[in-house]
């Protein structure tokens, strides 16, 4: 393997090749790209992204779809009505929830969602929290007791079924 005048490698070749030197062919230049590209790729690829303009145009429609609509709430009687904008009335922006509406039209006022939240638990209802008697899906109402402003009815408080907490919905005179 040692022979002067050339390098390890190329003893190493040449040995490989058993005494046999092969031409080696020069490389052609090419403006195709150096990694190769499964057939299927670029299909995969154009149906992944149909696929995303389709799910984003759908998320799209059902927002401002749900953003207009109005609920009815069940209960004594159908004058509870809630949803995500009230036309005339600038609420705060609530429009990503799923759960809770943005505002809340009982008594005949208008209630909208505080960005807050109360502990709520079966043992505080009757004290804390008087039940309304309506309910929208999982969605219960309740009038707040516990504070000076809730003896104005200037707070209600909303619990999504059994949990802990609910959110609490202020009174807004301005949207009357």
């Amino acid at each position: 393997m040692e022979t002067p005048g050339r390098d390890r490698y190329d003893a190493l070749l040449r040995h490989l090749q058993a005494g046999r030197e092969l031409p080696i062919q020069p490389r052609q230049r090419s403006f195709r790209p150096s990694v190769d590209v499964h057939r299927v790729g670029p299909r995969i690829l154009g149906i992944a992204m149909v696929a995303l303009v389709v799910w984003v145009g759908a998320v799209a429609v059902t927002d401002r779809l749900k953003s207009e609509r109005v609920d009815t709430w069940s209960g004594p009687d159908a004058t509870v009505h809630s949803g995500l904008r009230l036309e005339g009335c600038d609420i705060p922006g609530f429009d990503e929830d799923s759960v809770f509406p943005g505002w809340i039209r009982f008594d005949g006022r208008v209630y909208r969602w505080a960005d807050l939240s109360a502990p709520i638990s079966d043992g505080s209802i009757p004290t804390s929290y008087t039940p309304t008697g309506y309910e929208l899906g999982a969605l219960k109402m309740f009038r707040v007791n516990a504070t000076a402003a809730g003896s104005d009815q200037e707070r209600i408080l909303v619990r999504n079924g059994e949990s802990n907490a609910g959110a609490v919905y202020l009174l807004t005179p301005e949207c009357q």
